[in-house]
């Protein structure tokens, strides 16, 4: 969620209260020059804009940014349509003399403020399954404890923690959450709370609970609070507690100095839908009647989860051992000696304990890592499978066709179709 809680220390304080907007129905013209979008963004994420961006490029409008990268007045030039971001009072207020054709991204951070918001058709990362995607994955992390840390009070923070909350709930497992506004009732959702007390809250919350913990944020700029909560009270990320954050804002993730694993909700698929949406209002065809909801994509597993928590110590240390060093050449005896263990007694316990082999997980996130680098770059195969541990082209293929049932070109093509 991007965006669910804007940065206190630029948030409008509590008081302005956003009343609805009512704004004509598009009229449906045969527009005789090449389609102006507009962005008009109260909050800005690089991965909406690259969305937006590609869809323009394949279908030959344009975009301005004159107010790139966010909206700070209202918007001057003339356009066919306007994306935007609502996350402030003013930005209703500002978009109110336009007649044209809009369309907004991610819901608002407060339940007024999105009802305030709602004659405008919405596209939304589907924060449930952002919920779900992390909790499958804190599940691989062995027998932690778990809690959820949300800050916001919108409904996709809500989604969010009920994805992940039920998911757990259905494994058996039970999740304490965090609630920065639960804990402080005399708050709202614009309310400036200092960086600081907010930290001081968090770590008092976090000391209380049983170690390890797996701790998921409603988004990657609260898992960050998390992480440096945890650092000033001396515990080890991620042995001690493992962190989770959503959205894989790179922008957020790229001041942290642990690398923090992310779920990726997709907000380039976002914004690519909300430009097709925007363009068919545009063109005079009807509004959506319901929220679009683009799915989550995946989990990018960084340092910050690479740990394994479990009753048997020489299984969690093979585990974490072995998911720091898998790009590495990893012999099962070498992990079974790291672990203190003979190699047959190790791969019983493993069996035993988490139900794997120690092929199949070393297997298992070198063929994960290759995935995400088909996407990412494009890096020939021989080099993604050096990269990754696999050796060369051929073992990578060989691993790719018995986890995946696809060659790694027909994965990077499908994946390359893909918003």
């Amino acid at each position: 969620m991007t965006f669910r809680e804007r940065a206190e220390d630029s948030a409008p304080v509590a008081g302005s209260r956003p009343r609805p907007v009512v704004v004509p129905a598009p009229r449906s013209r045969t527009l005789k020059h090449k389609p102006v979008m507009f962005m008009a963004l109260s909050f800005y994420d690089a991965s909406l804009h690259d969305g937006i961006v590609q869809w323009v490029r394949e279908n030959d409008w344009e975009l301005d940014v004159s107010n790139f990268p966010v909206l700070t007045r209202p918007p001057t030039a003339k356009c066919d349509g306007i994306l935007t971001t609502i996350t402030r009072p003013e930005t209703l207020e500002w978009l109110k003399p336009y007649d044209c054709p809009m369309v907004r991204m991610l819901i608002a951070p407060s339940p007024e403020l999105e009802e305030a918001s709602s004659h405008i058709p919405l596209v939304s990362a589907d924060y449930e399954s952002a919920g779900r995607l992390g909790a499958k994955h804190l599940l691989t992390l062995g027998q932690p404890h778990f809690a959820f840390y949300q800050r916001g009070v919108g409904p996709d923070v809500l989604a969010i923690r009920n994805g992940f909350v039920e998911t757990l709930k259905a494994a058996g497992k039970q999740v304490t959450v965090l609630d920065f506004m639960g804990d402080h009732p005399n708050l709202d959702a614009f309310t400036r709370v200092p960086r600081a007390d907010r930290r001081e809250w968090l770590a008092r919350r976090i000391r209380a609970l049983p170690k390890p913990l797996a701790i998921m944020a409603e988004d990657d700029r609260f898992a960050i609070e998390v992480m440096h909560a945890v650092r000033a009270m001396g515990l080890r990320i991620p042995t001690d507690v493992a962190i989770l954050g959503s959205d894989d804002n790179r922008l957020a993730l790229s001041v942290s100095p642990v690398s923090i694993s992310s779920v990726d909700t997709n907000l380039r698929g976002v914004g690519y839908a909300a430009a097709s949406i925007l363009a068919d209002l545009i063109q005079g065809k009807e509004k959506p009647t319901s929220t679009i909801r683009i799915p989550s994509r995946r989990v990018l597993a960084r340092e910050s989860t690479a740990t394994y928590a479990g009753s048997h110590h020489g299984v969690s240390e093979a585990l974490r051992f072995v998911r720091q060093h898998f790009r590495e050449p990893l012999q099962a005896s070498r992990v079974a000696k790291h672990a203190r263990m003979s190699l047959r007694g190790l791969q019983s316990a493993l069996r035993q304990e988490a139900q794997l082999t120690l092929n199949d997980e070393i297997a298992r996130l070198r063929v994960t890592a290759a995935s995400e680098m088909l996407e990412e770059t494009d890096l020939k195969l021989d080099s993604i499978a050096a990269d990754v541990g696999l050796r060369d082209a051929k073992n990578l293929c060989r691993v790719f066709r018995q986890r995946y049932g696809m060659t790694p070109q027909q994965w990077r093509a499908r994946k390359q179709d893909e918003p």
